[in-house]
């Protein structure tokens, strides 16, 4: 007969659900290091939690969530290590990032299965059976060529480099998971991590004045040729980007983010829609110098205000009964000086406003947000 002791041994430990989902992932990257993606099954990763696979299936819903939950987890370790690189800033930063992510392959063998598993495999089960993880493998690989790029744009002038960092980006990328495979087969197994890094990021440095300048809009279309480039609209103060669509399609936004920042005058505000909190995104913006504001509106929606570099505060009227919003912003629009502007937060599409800024004169823009609340911007010519 078992006692209560032993009884309670053999049963799996109850943990809450923040702390069961991660060690789920943790067990399937765990899993990578002698499996193949194919070959992990539920009931495999069942067995490494402990659990049995109704419980497994009470955190995720399919076999898909579950892998994009292991990549989930790799973006949660590449996250602090992107926004170090950011803070480093230029070539500095593309070599500390490297560095990192040969200390983390070290230290997660089952990571360049994970990683390679879109363009290295062809006709795979998975890739047919799990869409959203082959996107989120899409999108990971995609940041990572994005944040090269930008860092390198920041070198520009002390490389004197005038070629494509798109494409310098998408070869330094290749050299990494090149490297990283070799690495694997022991051929230069014995150099530690910094020191790979240095020599990829030393080699890639002697090729760059060598390679073509392509414009960026070209990559972009390779890329992503269902998508067309956003272009900022004339010199509109408030514009927005959702980049929900562009995301879906397993390409990070970065590119596209900064191209219509490009064209944002600089009272403005950028508005970007997205499925998550973009964290390494927030960092590379307030190293360029932008203040940015996240917003989240529910569990799958954020909104990020970027401001323009001469932007006003935004001053949030959103709790005043009517007509005190209406009135607060014709008493600031009355004390704008040429040029100037305001910017407030409104609890609904200002209606009754529109008309009396017109009839001073005054320009003005809104922008409605997902909760029907309204984001305004009024100027004086």
């Amino acid at each position: 007969m078992l006692s209560f002791d032993n009884l309670s041994r053999k049963m799996p430990q109850r943990l809450p659900a923040e702390q069961r989902r991660p060690q789920i992932a943790d067990a399937i990257l765990q899993l990578l290091a002698t499996n193949t993606v194919d070959a992990i099954t539920t009931r495999r990763i069942a067995e490494v939690v402990g659990i049995s696979q109704p419980a497994l299936f009470r955190h995720f819903p399919s076999r898909d969530d579950l892998l994009v939950a292991a990549v989930d987890r790799v973006r949660e370790f590449i996250g602090p290590l992107a926004d170090q690189a950011i803070l480093r800033g230029g070539v500095d930063g593309i070599r500390f990032m490297a560095t990192g992510m040969f200390e983390r392959v070290s230290l997660t063998p089952g990571l360049p299965r994970l990683l390679f598993f879109a363009g290295a495999t062809s006709g795979s089960p998975t890739q047919d059976q799990c869409p959203k993880f082959n996107q989120s493998l899409r999108l990971l690989v995609s940041m990572q060529r994005n944040l090269v790029a930008e860092l390198l744009r920041d070198s520009t002038l002390e490389l004197n480099y005038t070629g494509s960092p798109d494409l310098a980006a998408r070869i330094f990328v290749g050299l990494m998971q090149g490297t990283i495979i070799q690495r694997r087969f022991g051929d230069v197994d014995a150099l530690g991590p910094a020191e790979v890094a240095d020599l990829i990021v030393n080699f890639w440095l002697q090729g760059l004045h060598s390679l073509p300048e392509i414009r960026a809009a070209e990559i972009l279309e390779r890329e992503d040729p269902q998508a067309a480039l956003i272009q900022a609209e004339g010199a509109a103060p408030l514009q927005s980007l959702d980049v929900r669509p562009v995301l879906e399609g397993g390409v990070d936004p970065l590119s596209k983010i900064l191209q219509v920042l490009e064209g944002l005058p600089p009272m403005g505000v950028l508005q970007v829609t997205a499925p998550f909190k973009p964290t390494p995104l927030i960092s590379l913006l307030e190293g360029k110098g932008h203040r940015v504001q996240a917003h989240q509106v529910d569990a799958q929606l954020w909104i990020l205000s970027i401001f323009g570099q001469s932007a006003a505060d935004v001053v949030d009227l959103r709790e005043m009964e009517a007509p005190e919003p209406m009135e607060q912003c014709l008493l600031a629009a009355a004390a704008l000086t040429s040029g100037g502007s305001y910017l407030a937060m409104l609890p609904r599409i200002p209606q009754l406003l529109l008309p009396r800024l017109e009839e001073r004169g005054i320009r003005y823009q809104y922008l409605e947000q997902a909760d029907a609340t309204a984001l305004i911007w009024i100027g004086k010519p």
